[in-house]
Parts: structure tokens; sequence; C-alpha cells
């Protein structure tokens, strides 16, 4: 990831002949945040301009600058992408790169900490380092509850146990 950037989202299949691509963002703050950027970095072209961007109900439709076509587009699926940290807009507590580095909780205790974010078949996963072993847990959980620190209260049997 380039310094002073955050991953918010990644590109999906093309849209149309003119090089449009759907953008699936990390979460609702960093979809939303889309449409305030000028630019974004997309890893085989570096900084690019967004020319255009289109909400609509079901997706949201990226142009790029300098791609032009459907062939150019297809080149650019599945891949990430990131925005500088000053662009975002609001605060960054709403996205989910933020996650990362929180301290987790167990039932109100100190537990772990965050270090990464995985997508594992639709759903996002915690990465939680704790008492020297790693743990995955469902961020979308009912038992998970996101602030300043992320507190897992009443986690079903077995979640925290060695595999």
């Amino acid at each position: 990831m380039p310094e002073g950037y955050s991953k918010i989202g990644t590109l999906g299949k093309t849209f149309k002949l003119e090089g449009g691509l759907r953008f699936y963002g990390l979460g609702q703050a960093e979809q939303a945040a889309i449409v305030e950027l000028k630019q974004v970095f997309v890893p085989p072209l570096g900084v690019v301009t967004l020319k255009r961007v289109e909400v609509m109900p079901q997706q949201t439709v990226l142009y790029l600058a300098g791609v032009l076509s459907i062939e150019a587009a297809k080149r650019l699926v599945n891949e990430p992408v990131y925005a500088p940290r000053t662009a975002l807009p609001g605060e960054a507590y709403g996205y989910i790169e933020a996650l990362i580095g929180r301290p987790v909780l167990r039932d109100g205790q100190p537990f772990g900490i965050v270090r990464d974010l995985l997508e594992a078949g639709g759903q996002r996963l915690l990465v939680v380092s704790a008492q020297g072993a790693k743990h995955l847990v469902p961020l979308a959980a009912p038992y998970v509850i996101v602030g300043d620190a992320i507190d897992i209260r009443n986690p079903p049997e077995g979640l925290f146990e060695p595999a």
C-alpha cells in the first residue's frame, strides 16, 4: 500500500463499453467516500484521476482517466483501490481499515489486538492476535461491538480455542 493511503475498496466487473468499473467499498463509509474523491491509487496505474463516479441504486461505477476501453478496464478487475487519507471525508472512525491496530476486549476485559482484516466469501474477518495465537472473528457477528476497542461479548464456544 502506498504511504499515506488507505485501502477503500476493490474494482469489480466492467460496466458498458467506455471503460467503467464497478466499485465495491470495504464498508459504507468507503462506499460513500468515493464520490468525494478526485484521485485514487490503483496499483497497475498508480495515482489516477476519477473522471466520473456514477452512483446507481445497486452499484457504483468508476471511470478512471486513461481507461478508455473495456479491454483496458478488464485488466483492472479485482485490483484494490486506495485513497489519500487526507482526502477522505469525515472521521476515520467509520473506515474499515481504521480497525487495524485497535485493542480487542473479551467480555469487557483486555484480550488482544486487531492485526489484519480478511475478505472471506462475502464476509469480513478480523485477524486478532491474543495470547500468542491468531483468531479469526467475523466482523458482522452480533457479538462483535465496534467502538474505540472491539468488544467481543459472549462469543460462541470454540471461537478462541486453538484449531
